[in-house]
């Protein structure tokens, strides 16, 4: 079976993310706090969210109807866009 394994990194205003995910599995999100990586859950990203592509990444904020989730751009064989809800 192919899988696809992603890992990200991401900068926003100073604080890192990092993202894990593996196919068509629930992304895990970290963020650094003093030098120590801790697992973020629904309730603490607040709202966030993740843009992914295979050349760069993007998180943003403020976007009511996208709260939470995660874009790939043309992710896979097929090369459609694929979302994650980050629950």
């Amino acid at each position: 079976m192919w899988r696809e394994n992603v890992v990200v990194l991401v900068e926003k205003k100073g604080e890192l993310f990092v993202m894990f995910t593996c196919s068509n599995e629930k992304p895990i999100v970290y963020k650094l706090f003093s030098l120590e990586w801790k697992e973020m859950s629904r309730t603490t990203l607040d709202g966030l969210t993740f843009f992914v592509s295979f050349h760069n990444s993007e998180l943003r904020n403020n976007l009511p109807w996208m709260r939470n989730n995660v874009y790939f751009s043309r992710f896979g064989f097929n090369r459609q866009t694929l979302c994650f809800l980050l629950v």
